[in-house]
């Protein structure tokens, strides 16, 4: 699955262009994390992501050490 998402998604180089959906990569100085984006609020420059089919949100922006690496959307599954 990975490697069909990286060799003929979409890159996503900006938190803008997210959408839910979209496979999500983050990174601090220690580890990456990927997930797939459930929902996507943004508030006083602070993205809050919630992952897909949990309850867990990840911060981007602010005093989090969480940064955006990039975005992966697979066309065929996109509405």
């Amino acid at each position: 699955m990975w490697k069909q998402l990286l060799d003929a998604g979409t890159r996503i180089d900006t938190l803008d262009e997210l959408a839910p959906g979209d496979i999500v990569f983050l990174e601090n100085e220690e580890r990456m994390l990927a997930f797939t984006a459930a929902t996507i609020a943004r508030r006083n420059g602070v993205t809050w992501l919630s992952e897909s089919g949990g309850v867990r949100r990840q911060c981007v922006g602010g005093a989090s050490r969480w940064q955006f690496a990039f975005a992966m959307r697979d066309e065929r599954n996109y509405r």
